[in-house]
């Protein structure tokens, strides 16, 4: 639970308790919030490369899947969403299950012209941005797909194994159990809660990795509960993720006014504003949205490929060094 307060004469006082909501009653359907994490992808990759490569592509069967991507080891990602964990027990299909089938539809994607050919020529098409050059959908997208993966050092593993992403506003008991027995026996699944919360009429959105956890045992189902663990719960468990550029600034890796680039990219150089935007062509934008502009992905960890100019070593680089000389 997250709640507000305001510190006054040194004293905290309690102004609101946020108030935890359903994309139902805010008045939004799933695909609003598909629309919403294809504007935002970093919402789901935060400290990942990535770009999307479609969008409700459909196989033999006439199943439509809602959105994919391909990550910079060359996996494929299977993106399906809820609004909520209500919508998931209406269901005649479990929202886990349906995207294992979806995702082994995947697995036969043997090269980019077989993506290209099945999604993301069309996807190009449809939400990609104005191009008038001379190649057509389809080798345009051969050529991005190959660049992408060529800058990551992924040519030849493309789609060597599949991801699955889960996201809903909440997921219930049954999915959360099957969904821990999954990640227990190898397959690679992810699952994100993005929860609206409201305090004082301000809307915002609490992003959580559900899972994976340092132990999904604790979400099985048991066959046979004592009276106490009926009534008790879970809270939520989130990743522990590596130091923000706050804490680059505090330990002086980076500073107010450093100028830093994208790997492969010297001449698009920005500035340091603060721990959330640079200045990059007189604009102020963040972190991430200045290395997708640059490289023209959909998503990218920022600390894997940006460099202080005059340097080599990425930010991620510098921050394992710090790391390790705190652990020693």
């Amino acid at each position: 639970m997250i709640y507000s307060v305001e510190v006054k004469d040194s004293k905290i006082k309690l102004v609101d308790e946020s108030k935890e909501k359903t994309f139902k009653q805010w008045g939004l359907k799933e695909g609003d919030l598909e629309d919403f994490l294809c504007e935002h992808p970093e919402v789901l990759f935060e400290d990942e490369t990535c770009i999307l490569v479609g969008r409700h592509a459909t196989d033999k069967n006439k199943k439509i899947n809602d959105l994919m991507a391909l990550d910079s080891e060359g996996n494929l990602i299977l993106i399906e969403l809820k609004r909520d964990a209500s919508d998931m027990v209406s269901r005649a299909e479990a929202l886990e299950f349906q995207a294992i089938r979806y995702c082994a539809s995947l697995a036969n994607l043997k090269t980019t012209e077989d993506l290209a050919k099945a999604s993301y020529a069309a996807y190009l098409k449809k939400y990609g941005t104005d191009y008038d050059g001379p190649l057509t959908p389809q080798e345009r997208a051969v050529k991005q797909l190959n660049e992408f993966l060529r800058k990551n050092g992924s040519d030849d593993h493309f789609n060597q194994k599949q991801r699955i992403v889960l996201v809903a506003s909440s997921f219930d008991e049954s999915t959360l159990s099957a969904c821990a027995w999954l990640i227990k026996n190898g397959v690679d699944l992810k699952l994100v809660s993005v929860t609206p919360i409201e305090t004082n009429g301000i809307k915002q959105l609490d992003v959580n990795v559900v899972m994976p956890t340092k132990d999904e045992s604790e979400y099985f189902i048991d066959l046979v509960k004592s009276e106490e663990d009926e009534h008790s719960s879970k809270g939520k468990i989130t990743r522990t993720s590596k130091p923000k550029m706050d804490k680059l600034i505090e330990w002086g890796i980076v500073s107010i006014g450093t100028n830093l680039f994208i790997k492969g990219h010297p001449e698009e150089t920005a500035k340091i504003i603060d721990d959330k935007n640079v200045e990059f062509n007189g604009e102020k934008i963040s972190f991430h949205k200045w290395g997708c502009k640059v490289t023209g992905w959909t998503s990218i960890c920022i600390y894997e490929w940006a460099i202080i100019v005059g340097q080599s070593e990425t930010l991620d680089e510098l921050r394992e060094k710090k790391l390790s000389e705190i652990s020693e």
